[in-house]
């Protein structure tokens, strides 16, 4: 914030600021990147065990929506309701996803590494 208040009155100091910021984008880029890479590691893992091509576009589905319900993944997917749900059962019984076993309606299904991917600095 000294910085950025550096740059106003009858002398602005540029040269301070813009290399901040610039360090700073650098930084978040870097992050971003290593984000991505270990996003494409994962889904690569989990496409490599996969067969049928329901279970494959619902995988990749949970990258784009970690948490989500199989009428919402039918919907975008365009895929029926029971094609997800066999697909999501066995993503679930080979620990790719989680859902809580209590719940028998409306289920959540959570892609729990892509979100520790998306939140860890």
């Amino acid at each position: 914030y000294d910085l950025l208040n550096g740059v106003r009155g009858e002398e602005p100091e540029w040269y301070p600021w813009i290399k901040f910021f610039f360090y700073a984008s650098y930084r978040m880029v870097v992050n971003l990147l290593k984000k991505i890479e270990l996003s494409e590691k994962l889904a690569e893992e989990g496409l490599n065990e996969l067969i049928k091509d329901s279970e494959q576009k619902v995988w990749l589905y949970s990258f784009n929506s970690p948490i989500f319900t199989v009428s919402a993944a039918a919907e975008d997917l365009k895929l029926t309701q029971p094609t997800v749900r066999k697909a999501v059962d066995r993503l679930v019984s080979m620990e790719l996803l989680y859902t809580d076993k209590v719940t028998k309606r409306n289920k959540k299904y959570h892609n729990y590494e892509v979100m520790r991917i998306l939140n860890n600095n």
